[in-house]
């Protein structure tokens, strides 16, 4: 009898829990492999991850499935948004909106609405 899918996941969660993030990603990678739209493997993946450009890709994969995925959407935020420029900047940035790899934008803010005085 095969193990499931919940069930591997839950192995992944205790070997990450446990330190071993290799393992864990070993796991979880078998899993997106088997269940390629399989939203929380891919979210758990990038959470072991230790390559940003890897982690963006699980990400970006989890806001394919679930666009609304609030914990997605701000993880792929803080890695794409650089830390050492100045305050006035990053709220430029703040604006900028991420594209995943099947066209759909995700808005990093709500739009501000301007107020009649």
């Amino acid at each position: 009898m095969s193990e499931s899918t919940e069930a591997i996941i839950q192995r992944a969660i205790s070997e990450a829990s446990a330190g071993n993030k290799e393992a864990a990603r070993n796991t979880l990678s078998g899993v997106v492999r088997q269940e390629p739209n399989n939203a929380r493997a891919w979210y758990l993946l990038s959470q072991v991850i230790e390559d940003k450009e890897k982690v963006i890709y699980c990400l970006q994969k989890v806001l394919e499935l679930l666009p609304d995925n609030q914990q997605a959407k701000e993880r792929l935020t803080q890695l794409l948004t650089p830390t050492n420029i100045p305050a006035n900047q990053q709220a430029q940035l703040s604006q900028i909106q991420i594209q995943t790899p099947q066209s759909r934008t995700v808005a990093t803010e709500k739009p501000k609405v301007k107020r009649n005085k």
